[in-house]
């Protein structure tokens, strides 16, 4: 049997053990929240420059109008073919027990090139 200090001892430890587990639970949700949120944006940073192109015909104006909409999101976008292809990117901050972590998250969108392209905005 334990006596009463041992049991305390236990107790304690007990404690630390569960707020300790509690962080690293907390930090890995709050993490894939922010994955989750921030890649659904990306992926229609992309698809919205792409649909933009897709209909005028410019590469540089996807990058405008996704850069418009979704301020700190890159976006890359490029013609290959009859098809425009971009590319949304953003680096963030991910909580972590030992301090924020950086990562990159990417979205991508293709669309094929309108035949009948569009000159007005």
């Amino acid at each position: 049997m334990l006596s009463h200090h041992e049991s305390g001892s236990a107790l304690i430890e007990a404690v630390v053990i569960a707020s300790v587990s509690f962080l690293v639970v907390a930090a890995a949700v709050s993490a894939s929240i922010r994955i989750v949120v921030n890649g659904a944006e990306l992926q229609e940073a992309a698809r919205a420059g792409a649909v933009h192109a897709a209909r005028h015909g410019d590469a540089d104006s996807a990058r405008a109008v996704a850069a418009a909409l979704y301020p700190g999101i890159d976006i890359t976008a490029r013609q290959s073919g009859d098809r425009i292809i971009t590319l949304a990117t953003l680096l963030t901050d991910l909580p972590h027990p030992g301090g924020p972590a950086q990562a990159a998250l990417v979205g991508r969108a293709e669309m094929p090139l309108a035949p009948f392209r569009s000159d007005r905005g």
